[in-house]
């Protein structure tokens, strides 16, 4: 199956509105860096200004029947029996491996005829919520965009001793609003705090051709300023979601008022990935305790720090009172990230995925790629 991938590539179908999402383009990076073509419904992402080389390619004389996997990103869609997306999956032969890649910053489930599929690729899963069989827990990942855009960071020992607690504006953020008045709290007398918001690259900023073309792409994200605070500072905070009833769409049906299941919805945040790979003391709250779900998890007090919301002093002062822990935190929490979400660790994941995981390791997956190429 690996021989046929490799000859006949990985097509993606994205919506003309939405177009690819982050977690497309970071399985991609990897496949192409694999050795894998990458083919699409319409060209996107830019990576090549000069030559206007897209990762995914538009050829209109190629049926995604002739690839050996179909990946449909259904950005901020939810699927239904009567969705367009289906009749055009109902079209594929059997043989022709179907993922769907669902990102949606809701805590909707897919419903309709998904038995077609392979799997379905989801982010901000947590242990609170029932998912279909065929869902698999994914997370936002670092793209070649964040690995380039953060490196040559500072030693720890050289940055700024500051918290970057700088976020987008997002609706429905009540962690953050939470988080200010435990957590950041306990901190503000001791660590200098950085809340001085980055959204624009500013006036008469002069880029270069690498920050220029994902800027021009990405204009929200790709923001020079805010890469060159992270690699400058020790900690950033990270964290991100709601809290809600995981089950109250089962009470409201039971006619009771409540859920019973307090738990905290897209919990994954572009700030966490950003902050890792550049090094900082990423900080977010206790993956193992809110049950949230990932391929590869970090351990809390090793590669990030996880704050546990009913005693948040109790990290705020480790975070003072410990600066070789922390250090040591920065470091080793960048290596995890890159050698488990990296982009080529990612495409391996996505294979292994599709391929029932065979192969075992990242390792034995790029042997068999390279001993076929």
């Amino acid at each position: 199956m690996i021989t046929e991938i490799v000859e006949k590539g990985v097509y993606f179908i994205f919506s003309p509105v939405q177009k690819c999402s982050h977690i497309s383009i970071c399985i991609a990076e990897g496949l192409k860096k694999l050795g894998i073509p990458i083919f699409s419904n319409m060209d996107c992402w830019l990576i090549d200004l000069k030559n206007q080389e897209y990762l995914f390619k538009n050829d209109r004389q190629l049926h995604p029947n002739n690839c050996a996997i179909v990946v449909a990103d259904i950005y901020f869609i939810e699927m239904t029996n009567n969705h367009p997306l289906f009749d055009l999956f109902c079209e594929l032969n059997e043989e022709v491996i179907l993922v769907i890649i669902y990102p949606n910053d809701s805590d909707h489930v897919l419903t309709g005829r998904i038995e077609r599929l392979t799997a379905v690729i989801r982010v901000h899963m947590h242990k609170f919520r029932k998912y279909p069989s065929k869902y698999i827990p994914w997370a936002f990942g670092i793209s070649e965009r964040i690995r380039i855009a953060t490196e040559n960071s500072k030693l720890f020992s050289e940055r700024k001793r500051q918290v970057l607690a700088v976020f987008r504006s997002s609706l429905n953020q009540s962690v953050r609003v939470a988080m200010n008045f435990c957590f950041l709290s306990h901190l503000q007398d001791k660590i200098d705090i950085n809340q001085n918001p980055i959204t624009e690259i500013g006036n008469n900023v002069s880029l270069n051709d690498f920050d220029y073309l994902y800027w021009s792409q990405f204009p929200t994200h790709h923001i020079p300023k805010w890469f060159d605070s992270l690699k400058n500072s020790m900690f950033c905070c990270a964290y991100g979601g709601n809290f809600y009833y995981a089950d109250l769409d089962e009470k409201l049906l039971e006619n009771s008022n409540l859920g019973q299941k307090p738990a905290i919805a897209r919990w994954d945040s572009w700030r966490f990935w950003e902050s890792l790979a550049a090094g900082c003391v990423s900080i977010h709250l206790d993956f193992d305790k809110y049950g949230f779900l990932l391929p590869i998890k970090p351990v809390n007090w090793k590669h990030y720090v996880g704050i546990d919301l009913a005693n948040p002093q109790e990290a705020a002062q480790r975070i003072i009172d410990e600066p070789e822990l922390m250090a040591q935190i920065g470091l080793e929490g960048q290596r995890w990230a890159l050698e488990n979400y990296g982009s080529v660790p990612v495409a391996c994941r996505f294979l292994d995925i599709v391929l029932g995981e065979e192969f075992g390791t990242i390792e034995n997956l790029i042997d068999a790629v390279e001993d076929i190429s």
